[in-house]
């Protein structure tokens, strides 16, 4: 009886497949992809050209430097205090670490890598409590 049903079987997927309609060409009317070119590589340096070249410019100081820098030792300054009159050994460590981030923030300041309010949020964030009201 298996055997007859299994035979059976192809006739029956074929049977159901002559029902279906041979798919039609549509033609595109959309615009056909081209490969896109490739940059043209730039023009090789002149030999004069790159001596003079290789000397870089003095870079401008960066907006920040000194105003800025003498405001972040305010807090430094504030964060050692807090450090030798804190009341436990824990507060006191803590106090000191900002105050050592603190200064290392305040050349970057003067330099200009990165902003007073920029080094004035990494310097709180390492406090546990509240920070001092210069560091804000």
């Amino acid at each position: 009886m298996r055997a007859g049903w299994l035979l059976g079987l192809p006739l029956l997927i074929g049977a159901g497949c002559k029902d279906e309609v041979e798919p039609v060409d549509v033609p595109f009317e959309g615009v056909d992809p081209e490969p896109t070119p490739r940059p043209k590589p730039p023009p090789a340096p002149d030999a004069e050209a790159s001596a003079t070249a290789s000397a870089p410019a003095p870079a401008a100081p960066k907006p920040g430097g000194a105003p800025a820098a003498a405001s972040m030792q305010q807090c430094c300054n504030a964060l050692h205090a807090a450090a030798r009159t804190a009341a436990d050994e824990g507060t006191k460590r803590v106090n000191q670490q900002a105050a050592s981030l603190c200064s290392q923030l305040v050349v970057s300041v003067q330099q200009g890598k990165i902003t007073r309010s920029a080094a004035l949020a990494q310097v709180r964030s390492s406090l546990l409590g509240a920070a001092p009201s210069s560091c804000r």
